[in-house]
Formats: structure tokens, sequence, C-alpha cells
């Protein structure tokens, strides 16, 4: 591609894309709720806590906090969510989940029997259905995806798939995220 433009006294808001495998952004794009970010997540910055329910318990490291073996030293869900909303590129960021506060819980559970579940407050991954750290990091990214877009739960949802490959973000899944945020006034710039 290329593109002519003024050599001087010009601002660009440009999002450039990496290439998404399974038409990621046509999928994207025609997800039902694509405008509808949760107004609740308010200025971008996100505050969460951990709490597992039903029994279940899992590893701290799925959400973050350290490297992750499994994943070729990959760390969990927040981080992994974190450096797609701060590139090391930017002196910015477009988002921020920050873990120890906040009414949001996320955690392991029986998901009312699904294999995750996103509620209003809550995001749950059910051991019974992922059993290695790499499947639960996935569905964890596709749960807490869900959840920034302000669905509930969709059952047959596979948006986890499309955002990453065996745990970790894949460049498209990263700009998705990024791309989420930027289309939210409220999450511009935090």
């Amino acid at each position: 591609m290329s593109l002519t433009v003024p050599r001087q006294n010009t601002i660009y808001n440009i999002f450039l894309f990496n290439s998404g495998p399974n038409d990621l952004y046509q999928w994207f794009e025609e997800l039902p709720y694509t405008s509808g970010f949760a107004t609740s997540m308010g200025t971008g910055k996100v505050s969460i806590h951990r709490q597992d329910f039903d029994g279940q318990t899992g590893e701290e490291r799925v959400w973050g906090g350290e490297a992750v073996p499994e994943i070729g030293g990959y760390p969990g869900v927040f981080d992994q969510i974190n450096q797609a909303l701060q590139p090391s590129w930017a002196s910015f960021a477009y988002g921020h989940y920050e873990r120890g506060g906040g009414r949001y819980t996320y955690g392991f559970g029986n998901s009312f029997s699904w294999p995750y579940w996103s509620s209003e407050y809550s995001t749950t991954i059910n051991t019974n259905y992922f059993h290695t750290v790499p499947e639960q990091i996935a569905v964890g990214l596709g749960a807490i995806f869900e959840k920034a877009m302000g669905w509930g739960s969709l059952e047959n949802s596979n948006c986890h798939l499309k955002i990453q490959t065996n745990g970790v973000l894949h460049d498209a899944g990263k700009d998705v995220w990024a791309f989420m945020f930027v289309r939210a006034a409220k999450a511009k710039n935090v």
C-alpha cells in the first residue's frame, strides 16, 4: 500500500491492522455488540479482583503475574491484554486492567455448567472443561473479551478461537483488543 501525505502541519490518527486469521476483522465487525463496548468500563481503566466460585480452583498464573513456560514464556490473560492495550511503541495506553480491586471478579467456577461464563460482574472458567494452562488462558482471553464487549455469555461463542493461538494473543488479536478500546470514546489515552 502506498499513501501520499502532506509534508507539514498534519496530524494523523491511523490504526493499521495486522492480518487476521479466519477473517478476524470481518467477524469482529459482524458481532452484534461491536458498538456496545461496555459503558460500565468507564474511562478504560478497569478494576478487577480474583475470586473462585463453586469450590473450583486453578493456577493464578493463568490470569497473569508470571511467565508461563507452557505457552513459550508469555504471561497470562490480563498481562497479555494490558500489553496489547499499551504497545511497546506507544507512550499512552488504550486501556488497562488493574488487579486487586473493583467490583468485577474473575476466576474459576462452575460457570452455570458452561465451559466459561461472563456476566455483568464476573467471569469464570470451568476447569471441568479446560484442563491445561494453555487452554485456560485461551478461553480466559475470550471470556474477558466478551465481558469488555458488554456481552453476557454466548453459549456458542468462538471468540477465544479467533484472537489467540495456544493461549497467546496473536498480532491480529492484539489489534482487535486495542481497536475495541479505540472505538470507545471514553476509553482513549488513559
